[in-house]
């Protein structure tokens, strides 16, 4: 995957496919993004060994700048002509006038909780935009958010499930290798309940290919 030098927050082949072959051809593109996209909950666990249980602020923050950029490109700042005080007027077509002020996530999102709530009252349809693009944006990333986190939590559980197994395997190899040594001492004293050496081998053989199918 390499970086557009265009566009630095977009990969070359990194978007999705918008026509397919057939179900089978999109079941097979489905498949290969969803595992492809654990690679973004590696890299943040990477960066925050904390991820996905206790993230750091800063890294959260970090997370959230990435998300507003995508957003704006999604959701691009619209332009209003002011009049007067509160009085914004979007330019829907053709060139900006002069004067033409852009309003989008990062105006939105650079105030304050109390400086918005300030403006309520003085400023009320000035608010209402800005409050508009930050609920819209909330929700957006919030979405984002949630589901880079389930994709962390997912390699945990792989995580615990690979340990638990090798917990398991380590444990079966420890007890087989006392199994044999106790058989060996049992054959060399002429024990009748001992295993032959070669039959035991098979036995064991057998228990690891079940083990591992």
């Amino acid at each position: 995957m390499t970086t557009n030098k265009k566009h630095p927050h977009q990969t070359v082949g990194f978007s999705i496919p918008e026509t397919f072959a057939s179900l089978k051809d999109c079941a097979y593109q489905q498949a290969r993004y969803a595992d492809d996209a654990t690679n973004f909950a590696l890299y943040v666990k990477a960066q925050d060994s904390g991820f996905p249980s206790t993230v750091k602020d800063e890294t959260k923050a970090e997370i959230y700048a990435g998300y507003a950029v995508r957003f704006n490109e999604r959701y691009p700042a619209v332009l209003f002509m002011k009049d007067g005080e509160d009085t914004y007027i979007p330019v829907l077509k053709g060139k900006a006038p002069d004067g033409a002020v852009p309003i989008g996530v990062d105006v939105a999102i650079s105030y304050t909780p109390h400086a918005l709530g300030a403006m309520k009252a003085d400023r009320p349809n000035y608010y209402a935009i800005l409050t508009g693009i930050r609920r819209a944006y909330s929700q957006y990333v919030s979405n984002k958010y949630q589901k880079l986190l389930a994709m962390g939590r997912e390699l945990e559980t792989g995580e615990r499930t690979r340990a638990a197994n090798k917990e398991f395997k380590d444990s079966c190899k420890a007890s087989l290798d006392t199994l044999i040594k106790r058989n060996k001492v049992a054959l060399q004293k002429g024990d009748p309940t001992a295993v032959g050496v070669t039959k035991l081998d098979e036995a064991i053989k057998a228990f690891y290919s079940v083990l591992q199918a």
